[in-house]
């Protein structure tokens, strides 16, 4: 299975002992703390490696997997998958957000003027995707188009509805959107 994961974003020095003035140094380590409760897992694979599967049960509400294990477990790991399902059945679970590929190109896409999506879409090798069809697509979506322009302008100061705004967009309909693509374009 070709499964790769990657961890970011951890930093166990303060910048005052690099030596950066006070100013800058505390400005780093303003984002270093914030950033200290935050993990970045990436998920890649082939199709039909589990990728998705694990990305859904990573971002699920609850994680549930068999209290006893699983048969050839070793004594030692059955004790550890033990210790993880005390852990995962408490407080402790916080579920994942889950970010796809497709949501991305969805976001950039979203982000063309309307001519340029409608030619875009129609001149993709082997799609067979006519004007028509790009441009009921692009026009079905404009109200995303719009809110998407609107929290570019977001630097991360701002109202709280604004920060809500871009955890639905991201998390929600930028996915909704994407799969609404793929099936109006004869993906499935």
């Amino acid at each position: 299975m070709d499964l790769k994961c990657v961890l970011l974003l951890k930093a166990d020095k303060t910048v005052e002992e690099e030596g950066m003035s006070t100013k800058t140094g505390e400005a780093i380590n303003g984002v270093y703390d914030e950033a200290k409760n935050f993990l970045i897992i990436g998920l890649t694979g082939r199709t039909g490696s589990g990728c998705s599967t694990a990305a859904s049960k990573l971002g699920a509400a609850s994680f549930d997997f068999p209290a006893e294990g699983y048969e050839g477990l070793t004594e030692n790991e059955l004790k550890k998958h033990k210790i993880i399902h005390k852990y995962l059945k408490g407080d402790g679970w916080v579920p994942f957000y889950k970010l796809e590929a497709r949501s991305i190109i969805t976001y950039n896409l979203l982000l063309l003027d309307r001519d340029l999506f409608i030619s875009y879409l129609a001149s993709i090798a082997g799609a067979e995707i006519q004007q028509e069809s790009a441009a009921a697509l692009y026009d079905n979506f404009s109200y995303v188009r719009v809110e998407l322009i609107r929290l570019q302008a977001f630097n991360g100061r701002g109202e709280r509805s604004d920060i809500e705004s871009l955890v639905e967009l991201y998390f929600t309909t930028l996915p909704s959107i994407a799969e609404k693509f793929k099936s109006d374009l004869g993906g499935g």
